[in-house]
Protein backbone atom coordinates (compact mmCIF):
# COMPACT_ATOMS: atom_id res chain seq x y z
CA UNK A 1 0.00 0.00 0.00
CA UNK A 2 3.04 2.43 0.64
CA UNK A 3 4.29 2.11 -2.88
CA UNK A 4 0.23 2.63 -4.11
CA UNK A 5 0.27 5.98 -1.58
CA UNK A 6 3.90 7.27 -2.72
CA UNK A 7 3.14 6.75 -6.37
CA UNK A 8 -0.36 8.80 -6.12
CA UNK A 9 1.60 11.54 -4.09
CA UNK A 10 4.23 12.01 -7.23
CA UNK A 11 1.31 11.88 -9.45
CA UNK A 12 -0.55 14.96 -7.55
CA UNK A 13 2.82 16.72 -7.31
CA UNK A 14 3.71 16.16 -10.88
CA UNK A 15 -0.01 17.39 -12.05
CA UNK A 16 0.26 20.60 -9.81
CA UNK A 17 3.72 21.49 -10.96
CA UNK A 18 2.89 20.85 -14.78
CA UNK A 19 -0.69 22.30 -14.35
CA UNK A 20 0.73 26.21 -15.88
CA UNK A 21 3.20 24.72 -18.26
CA UNK A 22 0.10 22.67 -20.16
CA UNK A 23 -2.00 25.33 -19.77
CA UNK A 24 0.26 27.53 -21.84
CA UNK A 25 0.38 25.11 -24.32
CA UNK A 26 -2.86 24.02 -24.40
CA UNK A 27 -4.13 27.71 -24.56
CA UNK A 28 -1.51 28.64 -27.39
CA UNK A 29 -1.99 26.21 -29.33
CA UNK A 30 -5.91 26.61 -29.85
CA UNK A 31 -5.81 30.09 -30.37
CA UNK A 32 -2.86 29.13 -32.99
CA UNK A 33 -5.52 26.71 -34.43
CA UNK A 34 -7.88 29.39 -34.77
CA UNK A 35 -5.18 31.51 -36.03
CA UNK A 36 -5.19 34.04 -33.54
CA UNK A 37 -1.06 34.53 -33.68
CA UNK A 38 -0.47 37.76 -32.08
CA UNK A 39 1.09 41.30 -33.35
CA UNK A 40 4.62 42.60 -34.13
CA UNK A 41 5.48 45.85 -34.57
CA UNK A 42 8.08 46.12 -37.14
CA UNK A 43 10.62 49.14 -38.28
CA UNK A 44 13.06 49.05 -40.85
CA UNK A 45 15.88 51.72 -41.46
CA UNK A 46 18.81 51.89 -43.37
CA UNK A 47 22.39 52.19 -42.03
CA UNK A 48 25.22 53.92 -43.57
CA UNK A 49 27.86 51.97 -43.11
CA UNK A 50 31.98 53.40 -43.08
CA UNK A 51 33.08 50.28 -44.15
CA UNK A 52 31.31 47.50 -46.60
CA UNK A 53 29.56 45.59 -44.87
CA UNK A 54 31.83 42.44 -43.49
CA UNK A 55 30.64 39.34 -41.42
CA UNK A 56 32.58 40.45 -38.36
CA UNK A 57 30.33 40.18 -35.34
CA UNK A 58 32.07 42.39 -32.75
CA UNK A 59 31.52 45.26 -35.46
CA UNK A 60 27.74 44.74 -36.29
CA UNK A 61 27.08 44.38 -32.74
CA UNK A 62 28.93 48.13 -32.34
CA UNK A 63 26.86 48.89 -35.61
CA UNK A 64 23.52 48.20 -34.82
CA UNK A 65 23.84 49.04 -30.87
CA UNK A 66 24.65 52.45 -31.88
CA UNK A 67 21.88 52.64 -34.11
CA UNK A 68 19.37 51.06 -31.80
CA UNK A 69 20.68 53.55 -28.79
CA UNK A 70 20.12 56.32 -31.20
CA UNK A 71 16.81 55.48 -31.94
CA UNK A 72 16.00 55.00 -28.50
CA UNK A 73 14.80 51.15 -29.00
CA UNK A 74 15.34 48.53 -26.68
CA UNK A 75 18.45 45.83 -27.39
CA UNK A 76 17.57 42.53 -27.86
CA UNK A 77 18.96 39.99 -25.01
CA UNK A 78 20.52 37.04 -25.59
CA UNK A 79 23.94 36.70 -28.05
CA UNK A 80 24.22 37.93 -31.39
CA UNK A 81 25.46 36.04 -34.46
CA UNK A 82 26.10 36.28 -38.17
CA UNK A 83 24.73 33.68 -40.61
CA UNK A 84 24.95 32.92 -44.55
CA UNK A 85 21.95 31.87 -46.37
CA UNK A 86 22.61 31.71 -49.95
CA UNK A 87 25.96 33.40 -50.07
CA UNK A 88 23.98 36.40 -48.08
CA UNK A 89 25.04 37.55 -44.76
CA UNK A 90 22.59 38.48 -41.74
CA UNK A 91 23.50 39.72 -38.42
CA UNK A 92 20.75 38.41 -35.94
CA UNK A 93 19.92 39.53 -32.29
CA UNK A 94 17.23 38.02 -30.88
CA UNK A 95 15.28 36.76 -27.49
CA UNK A 96 11.66 36.67 -26.87
CA UNK A 97 10.44 40.22 -27.50
CA UNK A 98 12.65 41.85 -29.74
CA UNK A 99 14.38 40.78 -32.71
CA UNK A 100 17.13 42.58 -34.92
CA UNK A 101 18.39 41.70 -38.61
CA UNK A 102 21.08 43.57 -40.34
CA UNK A 103 21.51 42.44 -43.70
CA UNK A 104 23.68 44.63 -46.72
CA UNK A 105 21.67 46.13 -49.24
CA UNK A 106 23.22 46.31 -52.79
CA UNK A 107 25.15 49.73 -52.37
CA UNK A 108 27.85 48.42 -50.73
CA UNK A 109 28.52 51.23 -47.42
CA UNK A 110 24.69 50.71 -46.24
CA UNK A 111 22.59 47.86 -44.55
CA UNK A 112 19.19 47.38 -43.84
CA UNK A 113 18.23 46.95 -40.18
CA UNK A 114 15.10 45.42 -39.16
CA UNK A 115 13.66 45.47 -36.03
CA UNK A 116 10.45 44.02 -34.42
CA UNK A 117 8.72 43.60 -31.17
CA UNK A 118 6.46 41.36 -30.43
CA UNK A 119 3.26 41.32 -28.05
CA UNK A 120 2.72 39.20 -25.56
CA UNK A 121 0.64 36.79 -27.72
CA UNK A 122 2.87 36.37 -30.05
CA UNK A 123 5.81 35.58 -27.61
CA UNK A 124 3.61 32.77 -26.32
CA UNK A 125 3.14 31.12 -29.68
CA UNK A 126 7.01 31.33 -29.92
CA UNK A 127 7.32 29.44 -26.91
CA UNK A 128 4.36 27.03 -28.54
CA UNK A 129 6.07 26.30 -31.25
CA UNK A 130 9.55 26.17 -29.73
CA UNK A 131 11.25 29.04 -31.22
CA UNK A 132 11.67 31.26 -27.66
CA UNK A 133 15.19 30.07 -26.60
CA UNK A 134 16.76 27.52 -24.87
CA UNK A 135 15.29 27.87 -21.22
CA UNK A 136 12.08 27.57 -23.20
CA UNK A 137 12.74 24.13 -24.81
CA UNK A 138 14.68 22.40 -21.53
CA UNK A 139 11.19 23.70 -20.05
CA UNK A 140 8.97 21.75 -22.90
CA UNK A 141 11.09 18.84 -22.54
CA UNK A 142 10.68 18.68 -18.41
CA UNK A 143 7.13 19.41 -19.17
CA UNK A 144 7.18 16.72 -21.81
CA UNK A 145 8.69 13.81 -19.79
CA UNK A 146 6.18 15.24 -16.94
CA UNK A 147 3.29 14.65 -18.88
CA UNK A 148 4.13 11.17 -19.66
CA UNK A 149 4.90 10.23 -16.02
CA UNK A 150 1.40 11.46 -14.85
CA UNK A 151 -0.03 9.63 -17.73
CA UNK A 152 1.56 6.37 -16.98
CA UNK A 153 0.94 6.86 -13.26
CA UNK A 154 -2.55 7.73 -13.53
CA UNK A 155 -3.23 4.67 -16.10
CA UNK A 156 -0.89 2.40 -13.33
CA UNK A 157 -3.33 3.63 -10.49
CA UNK A 158 -6.82 2.98 -12.61
CA UNK A 159 -5.36 -0.41 -13.88
CA UNK A 160 -4.31 -1.50 -10.40
CA UNK A 161 -7.84 -0.46 -8.95
CA UNK A 162 -10.43 -3.64 -9.63
CA UNK A 163 -12.97 -0.84 -9.27
CA UNK A 164 -11.68 1.34 -12.22
CA UNK A 165 -10.08 -0.99 -14.44
CA UNK A 166 -12.65 -1.84 -16.80
CA UNK A 167 -13.85 1.74 -17.04
CA UNK A 168 -10.24 2.79 -17.84
CA UNK A 169 -9.59 0.14 -20.26
CA UNK A 170 -12.74 1.48 -22.28
CA UNK A 171 -11.88 5.23 -22.35
CA UNK A 172 -8.64 3.75 -23.57
CA UNK A 173 -9.83 1.67 -26.26
CA UNK A 174 -12.21 4.92 -27.18
CA UNK A 175 -9.71 7.04 -27.39
CA UNK A 176 -7.38 4.85 -29.54
CA UNK A 177 -10.40 4.32 -31.85
CA UNK A 178 -11.21 8.22 -32.09
CA UNK A 179 -7.57 8.90 -32.41
CA UNK A 180 -7.20 6.05 -35.54
CA UNK A 181 -10.78 7.47 -37.05
CA UNK A 182 -9.71 11.28 -37.26
CA UNK A 183 -6.43 9.77 -38.62
CA UNK A 184 -7.68 8.16 -41.79
CA UNK A 185 -11.19 9.34 -42.20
Amino acid sequence: MFRRFKIIQLHMLFASFLFPIAVLYIVSGALYTFGVKGHVEKQVFTLTLENPFEPNLALLTKIVTKALEEKKLVLPGGDPYVTKSKGVYKFRWKDLKYSVILVANKQRYSADLTYRKRSVLTQLMRIHRGVAGDKFKLLSIIATAGLLFTFVTGLYMAFRTTKHRYRSLLAMILGLLTFFVVLFV
